[in-house]
């Protein structure tokens, strides 16, 4: 398992990117934010991934 996946790492980039360049504030208010929004993103897709889960575990039954 690759545990940086490639696809997500670079829509994360390009969102960063996005963020720096619509806020010119300091870099401590750009990490803030940049976190929020990965806490988001791996939030959502392990609600994703569990539902998934629990789809398959109840097709088997």
């Amino acid at each position: 398992m690759n545990l940086t996946a490639p696809a997500a790492v670079a829509a994360l980039e390009t969102a960063f990117l996005d963020m720096l360049r619509a806020e010119p504030g300091g870099f401590g208010a750009f990490e803030s934010e940049a976190r929020s929004v990965a806490l988001s993103c791996c939030a959502e897709a392990m609600s994703r991934a569990l539902e998934e889960r629990d789809r398959e575990l109840a097709a088997s039954r």
